[in-house]
């Protein structure tokens, strides 16, 4: 997954800078590349980006969208679960790392990156195809919980920051 995720990094437009992901899709490959991908992307008001590896199949595709601040998400339920606080210094080195150089990754209180969020979340609960749909940013050093319901994830901070769906 790292490694699809690195080439979609590599598509990266500076115009692109400030946007956030609204939803990631996922599509787990049969582990045989040879680093043959097919790249595609169409730039409007919202932005869609897509990775396939010719060789296993793996794909990634994101959307993209201008961060307006006023992303709204219902709040936290009583029954969550602790699951982990990103630190700033985590958020910078795996953005860094990747390649990934949004400015709202790298700011003193940076934005978790969706990429890392979903290759933590997969961790958790490997699937072999998920959907990640956002609905709130998540910063570094706020709490994050989560609520499991059959094959939905979701993830509150004090409000629901996103929904992992595995297909």
């Amino acid at each position: 997954m790292h490694t699809i995720i690195e080439k979609l990094c590599t598509l990266w437009k500076p115009g692109w800078q400030g946007m956030v992901m609204g939803e990631m899709k996922y599509k787990r490959g049969n582990g045989n590349s040879r680093g043959r991908y097919e790249e595609a992307f169409s730039e409007r008001r919202f932005v869609k980006l897509s990775v396939t590896d010719q060789d296993t199949g793996e794909r990634i595709s994101i959307l993209l969208f201008p961060f307006s601040g006023n992303q709204g998400g219902s709040p936290a339920p009583s029954e969550v679960k602790y699951w982990k606080t990103f630190t700033p210094e985590e958020v910078h080195a795996y953005s860094l790392g990747l390649g990934d150089h949004n400015e709202i990754h790298l700011t003193s209180h940076p934005v978790v990156s969706g990429f890392q969020l979903m290759e933590e979340l997969m961790k958790l609960y490997p699937a072999e195809s998920v959907k990640l749909r956002f609905h709130h940013p998540l910063y570094s050093g706020e709490p994050l919980y989560l609520r499991e319901e059959g094959s939905r994830i979701q993830g509150f901070t004090d409000v629901l920051c996103f929904t992992m769906e595995r297909l």
